[in-house]
């Protein structure tokens, strides 16, 4: 799936769409949820805690804290790792975030209530890096750097579709 600002406002599963700052992360988590049709789906993923500065689209309240998972890692002896996915290093405490996410909630056997990032923007300056896969942004894999103040007038869409 491409990156681009255009697919991510788009994209009809992101029911949260957030700037924010990491605030920390916290042990990777090993989650087993079962899926409609019976059978069951393992996944490694680090819950990265980001404060919460502005609202572009869903419930979230600023200033509040929400987890975020940063898939991929190792935990409980299992070993999860994706290419489809930010980079770890996208996630370090003080990085300012946009993200567009799904619903807020658990899957089977996760402890806390967490979002799942679709596409994830990193703040430089006056720019917006796409971070949203490990390898680079869209199909291309090439990433790429956007005006922050053209993207974030993109945003004012879903604002008034939500």
């Amino acid at each position: 799936m491409d990156s681009n600002p255009a697919a991510a406002v788009a994209f009809p599963l992101n029911e949260n769409v957030f700037e924010g700052t990491v605030i920390s992360r916290r042990p990777n988590v090993h989650v087993t949820d079962k899926l409609d049709d019976g059978s069951t789906f393992e996944a490694v993923y680090t819950p990265i805690v980001v404060r919460v500065g502005a609202v572009h689209k869903g419930g979230l309240k600023v200033g509040s804290e929400i987890v975020v998972r940063s898939m991929g890692g190792v935990a409980d002896g299992v070993k999860y790792v994706t290419e489809e996915a930010p980079a770890k290093s996208t996630f370090a405490k003080g990085h300012e975030l946009l993200v567009f996410a799904g619903s807020k909630g658990v899957v089977d056997s996760e402890p806390t209530p967490a979002v799942t990032p679709h596409f994830v923007y990193l703040e430089s300056g006056t720019s917006l890096v796409d971070a949203t896969y490990a390898s680079g942004s869209g199909d291309d894999r090439t990433g790429s750097r956007l005006s922050k103040a053209a993207f974030k007038a993109k945003l004012r869409s879903l604002k008034a579709s939500s």
